[in-house]
């Protein structure tokens, strides 16, 4: 798999999970392989007999959650995803699955606190803003970006992103009193050079 060989791989595996059918390691290869194949159904199967046999694998738990929540399953997603971050608190990667899945549940304070577990209070922000954006929520985001700009008042993405949502939701004075801000900050990394 590392090195590219998935149609190999997947015939290596074929073979192991005919020796060792119940093997959750072999399962949950298949379901990597599947799904980089594109085949997502076959992939589900596999990550769920791997997480059926191991149920403590948060990793397995992860992999099966995070195909679950690109195939729309949304509740599934975040049941298997919250067992996997219970299993592995500093997993960045699992809480960061848990907290979309959360987003597109609705849950969007559990899910910012998911992000902070993941990434940090700042990163948070910016990712709960990207994922509110995502559904259409650009009042939502902007607080999340002002929350974002108060920890960080140099930083030129959030400046940008800002000055963009402020004109989008009408706070056109807003908009141009953090687009002068961003022009100030511009020119000084310029003159830095």
């Amino acid at each position: 798999m590392n090195a590219g060989k998935v149609n190999e791989a997947l015939a290596e595996l074929v073979v192991a999970q005919t020796a060792d059918p119940k093997s959750a390691e072999v399962q949950n290869l298949l379901g990597v392989t599947y799904s980089s194949l594109g085949m997502p159904d076959r992939a589900l199967k596999s990550f769920e007999a791997a997480v059926k046999a191991d149920k403590d694998n948060a990793q397995y738990l992860n992999n099966y959650g995070f195909l679950l929540l690109k195939t729309s399953n949304f509740e599934a997603a975040n049941k298997h995803l919250k067992r996997a971050a219970k299993l592995a608190p500093t997993d960045a990667r699992i809480w960061n699955n848990l907290a979309v899945a959360q987003c597109q549940r609705g849950k969007f304070d559990d899910a910012l606190q998911s992000f902070v577990k993941a990434v940090g209070e700042f990163d948070a922000r910016v990712n709960m803003a990207n994922q509110l954006l995502s559904q259409g929520m650009a009042q939502e985001a902007v607080k999340h970006l002002e929350v974002a700009h108060a920890l960080r008042p140099n930083s030129i993405e959030v400046l940008t992103r800002l000055t963009g949502l402020y004109n989008m939701t009408g706070r056109v004075t807003d908009a141009a009193v953090t687009r002068k801000t961003l022009l100030t900050l511009q020119t000084s990394a310029e003159l830095q050079k």
